[in-house]
């Protein structure tokens, strides 16, 4: 595909009203002919309004609100790519068909196991079955779009959620996440991990 007509695209798909993008895009073979190109090529794809920003807003702050309600209690887990056979832990490996909440490294204050810093500014993900146990996510998971999304882009016949997560990427805490491919924690044979 050309340059001018990759903008073209992008003119077409700026020019749609964002609640009804998703829709208005699934009969267009350039568009999706494009995002193909571009995650085979870059290995990844960013859709820029996929969803409306009042979607985006509602998904954050059922975020917070699952933040603020999390019994501190119940465990204070910590995430990082880093050695992960010493830090996975029973609740980490027992995440699979549940939502849970795992936090950045220097959370918590070693002496007083306070927060360093206000808890929503302390989270690092929250997984991993967001998509099967919370209602605004099972809304942006399970729809055609991103069925075809998954089929076209992604090359997969039959796709399934093996899991979903929220990743928070907080400024001034948590460590640098190292190299990884989800295809080592979901492994399939043949490789067929795709990460939306």
């Amino acid at each position: 595909m050309t340059t001018t007509s990759t903008n073209a695209i992008a003119q077409r798909i700026l020019a749609l009203d964002n609640g009804n993008k998703e829709l208005q895009l699934m009969d267009d073979p350039e568009v999706w002919e494009d995002y193909r190109t571009r995650f085979e090529t870059e290995g990844y794809l960013v859709l820029e309004g996929y969803w409306s920003r009042a979607k985006c807003a509602a998904l954050r702050g059922r975020m917070n609100a699952l933040i603020q309600g999390f019994d501190l209690a119940a465990h204070r887990s910590v995430f990082s790519t880093d050695d992960q056979s010493r830090i996975s832990d029973d609740y980490f490996l027992g995440s699979g068909d549940k939502i849970r909440f795992f936090w950045e490294a220097d959370a918590f204050d070693k002496e007083t196991g306070a927060f360093r810093q206000p808890r929503a500014a302390s989270i690092n993900k929250i997984g991993h079955a967001l998509h099967d146990l919370d209602p605004n996510f099972q809304q942006v998971t399970y729809t055609p779009q991103i069925g075809k999304l998954a089929r076209a882009v992604g090359g997969l016949s039959v796709p399934l959620v093996a899991q979903s997560m929220y990743i928070f990427e907080q400024p001034r805490i948590g460590r640098k996440v190292g190299a990884h491919q989800d295809g080592t924690f979901l492994y399939t044979e043949p490789q067929s991990v795709v990460g939306f």
